[in-house]
């Protein structure tokens, strides 16, 4: 939209302030009120995905049941539909300011205190969310979603941070409008569960985690090892020994062993800030302590003569349980990593009749999600549906894929393509880049193979153009 562009005789653009996703985001005048507001557009004739445009109105749908001073007050919601197109506008409260994407990329270096100070201001609006029955989760927490208000140029660190953004959101309209689970959030700082299209309460704390470590390091978690799911991040940080413990709770990769509420989280960041407290000696304590002292000699001695009597028997039990719970992680994990690949190239070899015919290459902003379906004979069916994935094509008759010079100029318009083995095929990214992929080899047990199972290479074009010639 063009400058002093007015929508529905209200709103007049000043300027564009920000893209992404589905939506482009103008600074915008309230004519009636003279305030300034931020409108979201959304054109169904520029949106190929009808997912795209259900997440659109559900965020407005959100933001419209939310009252919180530190998340932009929802203004209005305007549909307008003429004979080409229908346009879609959700207005919000404007907030002057930077979010912490803008902030690092600047050069801003935070230290731990104001770290701790911005992760409690952060929970303390996701106790609000997850306060509701049932939870809104907001599934994106990162740093270009986090807002500080700016004052004659000058940003403070205050208790006024704003979270924005509620495209992500999840709550009980996720079936209902979208008829099951979708892979929705940001590659890197979205947990593991996300992936499978789940989310809880602890899912926030985990990119929220995420976003921490990403302030206090100015490292993208793309370009942080990975040791057995765990974020290896203490090599870039300095900070306590208590804040680490805090963040790697608040980042374990299974959603159990995380922090399961806000409240709790909460809890040990103000205790990390206030230090520890040093409780008064008077004869009230003093009979309490020993009060409780003699408690715990009574309860120790009750339970040694109840583990003499069963020890044995108790023991086998429990060094049972902890093999069983250690193969099942074991388990978890490899079923996560066999679905995964998140170098820039590489070979897949995996069972596409598990995991929906799923499997992730590459990661944030050069993630592509495939999805794969038994044909015929040696060939396969590929998919643009996943939601990582806008183009999907074949480049035919190729003996390599340096041969391929503009990968934009194959025919990307079918939703489902079928290569055979030895071909290529070429896949775009919502994020606008290129990934080729060689059809390798393909196993059917219903044609005497004794599985189901695909095997390619693939390499993605990293600096954004379409032309593979000089790949190796």
């Amino acid at each position: 939209m063009e400058k002093n562009y007015i929508i529905n005789d209200q709103y007049k653009i000043k300027k564009k302030i920000g893209s992404g996703g589905f939506a482009i985001t103008y600074l915008a005048e309230d004519l009636k009120t003279e305030q300034l507001c931020t409108v979201k557009h959304l054109s169904l004739k520029k949106v190929d995905r009808w997912k795209s445009i259900e997440l659109f109105k559900r965020e407005a749908k959100i933001l419209k049941n939310i009252d919180h001073p530190q998340i932009p007050d929802f203004i209005d919601f305007i549909t307008i539909d003429t004979e080409e197109d229908t346009k879609l506008y959700l207005v919000q409260e404007y907030y002057e300011g930077k979010n912490l994407q803008q902030l690092v990329n600047e050069g801003r270096h935070f230290t731990e205190k104001e770290v701790i100070q911005i992760a409690l201001e952060i929970v303390k609006i996701l106790e609000y969310l997850h306060g509701f029955s049932p939870p809104i989760i907001h599934r994106d927490i990162k740093p270009s979603n986090i807002l500080f208000p700016m004052k004659n140029t000058i940003i403070k660190i205050t208790g006024k941070i704003y979270l924005i953004d509620f495209g992500a959101v999840r709550d009980t309209l996720l079936k209902a409008e979208l008829g099951g689970s979708t892979i929705i959030g940001t590659f890197g700082y979205m947990p593991f569960e996300q992936f499978e299209g789940r989310a809880f309460p602890s899912s926030d704390i985990y990119s929220l985690g995420i976003t921490l470590i990403f302030l206090l390091s100015h490292k993208a978690p793309a370009n942080i090892e990975k040791e057995k799911l765990h974020l290896n991040y203490r090599p870039y940080v300095k900070i306590s020994r208590d804040f680490i413990k805090i963040i790697d709770r608040m980042i374990e990769p299974d959603w159990k062993d995380r922090y399961q509420t806000a409240s709790d989280l909460k809890k040990d960041l103000e205790f990390l800030i206030a230090g520890k407290s040093i409780i008064p000696i008077t004869k009230k304590n003093i009979y309490e302590k020993k009060r409780k002292k003699l408690s715990i000699i009574i309860i120790s001695i009750i339970t040694i003569a109840f583990a003499l009597f069963f020890l044995p028997s108790l023991i086998n039990k429990i060094s049972q349980n902890i093999r069983n719970e250690k193969q099942k992680n074991e388990m978890h994990e490899k079923q996560i990593e066999e679905y995964i690949s998140i170098a820039p190239s590489g070979r897949a070899n995996f069972d596409y009749s598990n995991n929906d015919g799923r499997y992730i290459i590459g990661e944030s902003p050069f993630v592509f999600e495939t999805k794969w379906s038994k044909a015929s004979d040696r060939s396969i069916h590929t998919y643009k549906n996943p939601p990582s994935i806008v183009g999907v094509a074949l480049a035919y008759g190729l003996s390599d894929k340096t041969e391929i010079v503009d990968a934009s100029s194959y025919d990307m318009s079918s939703r489902v393509r079928t290569p055979q083995e030895g071909e290529y095929v070429i896949l775009k990214n919502k994020n606008g880049y290129f990934a080729v992929i060689k059809i390798l080899n393909v196993k059917d047990r219903t044609r005497s193979d004794n599985k189901d199972e695909l095997s390619f290479e693939y390499w993605i074009q990293t600096d954004k153009t379409s032309n593979f010639s000089k790949i190796k």
